[in-house]
Formats: C-alpha cells, sequence, structure tokens
C-alpha cells in the first residue's frame, strides 16, 4: 500500500501538461532522457551521457549499443500579424512545416573498474520552420517564410570514478552547422509595382555552412547515498564561422528584362536595384549558446525513480548576427 501511495503521489507531482524548450534547443537525445523531459544530468546511465552528464559513464558495466530517431512537428500560431508601418496585414497565419527527423547513435562501455568512454553522435541544436510565402495571405514572409538551423556533432567522452561517492567526466563535441533562410523582398514586390504595374514576389535566398566547429562538455556527478544522485552539466559556447551564398530567386527571364536598366544595387547595401543575383557572404559572429544543468535524482525503491533538473541557457549571448558581402 505504501508502494503505491507513493508512486500516486509521484505522478501527480511531476506531471505537466506542456512542455516548453528553447526553439532551436534538442527536444531529447535518447529514448530514456527524452521521456524525462530531459531531466537526466543525475541519472545519465545510457551512451547519452556524453550529451547530459559525461560522468554518468562510469554507471555503464558492459558495453552499450543505442540508436534512434526524434519526431518533431512543429505547430505554431499567430493571431493579427501587422507591420503598421508598411501598412501590412493583420492576418492569422500558422506555419507548414514538415515533421522533421533527428536521429542520435550512442556507444559506451567500461575500460576497467575506474574509467569509462563512449562516443554519441546527435544534434544539439536546430530546427526547421516553414510559412506560407505568399506576402499576400502572410504578411511575416517579408521577415522570413523559411528557415533552418542545425549543429551535428559526434562526442568522445570519457569518465572517471574518483570514489563511491564522485564521478566527473569530460566530452569533445566535434560539428559542423548549416543555416538557410528565405525571405521576400519587399523592396523588390514595391519597385516592381511601381515600374511595371504588378508586385514582383522574388525570395532572398540565404545558404550557409560551416564544415567544422568544437566544443566541449563536463559534468560531475555526487552520490552522499544509496538512493541519492545529484549532477551538474557544463556545455560550452561553440563559435561558428558562416560561409555561403545570398541569391534572388523567383525572378524569371521576362521579369529580369524589364528591371533592366531599373535595378543596382546602392552604395551601403541599400536596394535601389539588382547588377547580379547571387553574392558571396559569411557570418562569423554566430555563436550556439554555453549552457549549464543541474538535477537531484531520488529512487527509493528500484522501481520509482524522481528527478527534476533545471537549465540555464545563455541565450542573451545571440545579440545580433551580421551578414557580410
Amino acid at each position: 500500500m505504501k508502494k503505491f501511495l507513493l508512486l500516486v503521489f509521484s505522478m501527480l507531482f511531476f506531471y505537466a501538461s506542456n512542455s516548453f524548450a528553447g526553439n532551436v534547443d534538442t527536444y531529447g537525445i535518447g529514448s530514456k532522457a527524452a521521456s524525462l523531459g530531459g531531466a537526466f544530468s543525475a541519472y545519465a546511465d545510457d551512451p547519452y551521457a556524453a550529451y547530459y552528464n559525461p560522468a554518468g559513464l562510469t554507471q555503464i558495466h558492459s558495453a552499450t549499443l543505442s540508436a534512434g530517431v526524434m519526431a518533431i512537428n512543429p505547430n505554431l500560431k499567430a493571431k493579427e500579424f501587422q507591420v503598421p508601418d508598411l501598412n501590412i496585414g493583420p492576418a492569422n497565419i500558422h506555419d507548414e512545416s514538415p515533421i522533421l527527423f533527428a536521429p542520435h547513435f550512442g556507444f559506451a562501455m567500461p575500460i576497467n573498474e575506474k574509467l569509462a568512454a563512449g562516443v554519441a553522435v546527435y544534434a544539439p541544436f536546430g530546427l526547421m520552420l516553414e510559412w506560407e510565402k505568399d506576402p499576400a495571405k502572410n504578411p511575416g514572409a517579408y521577415n522570413c517564410y523559411q528557415a533552418g538551423i542545425a549543429r551535428e556533432v559526434a562526442t568522445p567522452t570519457l569518465a572517471y570514478q574518483v570514489s563511491d561517492q564522485w564521478s566527473f567526466g569530460l566530452g569533445v563535441s566535434l560539428g559542423k552547422a548549416v543555416n538557410e533562410v528565405k525571405v521576400q523582398s519587399f523592396d523588390l514586390y514595391a519597385l516592381g509595382a511601381a515600374a511595371l504595374g504588378t508586385p514582383i514576389t522574388a525570395a532572398e535566398k540565404i545558404e550557409m555552412d560551416d564544415n567544422f566547429n568544437y566544443s566541449f562538455n563536463v559534468g560531475a556527478m555526487y552520490k552522499p547515498a544509496q538512493t541519492v544522485s545529484v549532477g551538474l552539466t557544463y556545455r560550452s559556447k561553440t563559435d561558428v564561422s558562416y560561409e555561403g551564398d545570398l541569391e534572388f530567386t523567383g525572378l524569371d527571364d521576362t521579369e529580369k528584362a524589364g528591371l533592366n536598366g531599373l535595378l543596382k544595387m546602392g552604395s551601403g547595401g541599400a536596394m535601389t536595384g539588382l547588377s547580379k543575383y547571387k553574392f558571396d557572404v559569411s557570418m562569423d559572429n554566430m555563436e550556439f549558446p554555453d549552457q549549464i544543468e543541474g538535477g537531484v535524482r531520488y529512487h527509493p525503491i528500484d522501481s520509482i525513480s524522481m528527478e527534476m533538473d533545471m537549465v540555464w541557457t545563455h541565450w542573451s549571448m545571440i545579440d545580433q548576427e551580421t551578414l557580410k558581402n
């Protein structure tokens, strides 16, 4: 009876009707961590400890292989969206994003009684959103109607058990990043209406990537009692240097011909027109933020475990992004 009451209390106490996360942050790596809403820093007993708490690898006592995929279905809505200065809107809009699939893979094994090693492959940051691209239906298309960003990493990790109470771990994440944005050009839309008598729906498409970047994850796990464990993890920031191109799409030959002589790129980057339709661009001030995660796990009996985690993400470090030509 006591076990039953404890189970009911635990379900009511830890029940949550909604779960929220940063819109480019991971939604979970590994089935166990995902089912716990990411509250895994004081648990971390599978290969994805490489992300949640590298020190947890010391809890693995035999070779362990894990693989899976996370399905993400964005569902976003905005009511009465408008841009008063441009006399655009209001309109009710919703995203048209496809279901995203984020795979992950991990392997870990003990080296000896104190040392363990592993590697995990996953995406710590990433999301792709699509909206209606017709500005007449979606005024937000002038801001962005498609955006995607992702960082994919492989994280080799080592963990060492100092004593029965303390373990420490370190993982180095070696990765790459991609960034894609599509925006309807308001200047071309307005210029076409003025010069040709009909608006021009032309998109500015930006595609960039960074083929190599790195960060590190460091963690500690403390077990003051057999039924209690405490985890603390620091995931460092990642400096990214993007290179790619900016291309104006949606202009057919007739529209180009109608715009010839009217379009030239003005000084300071002001859109008085186009002299070409594709530009090399770069961005060297992009950073994925660092994070601190801490948690406490209580498992009074083998069949019941409760954990509470808190995660701090340094989002404020992303002040602005500067695209260079």
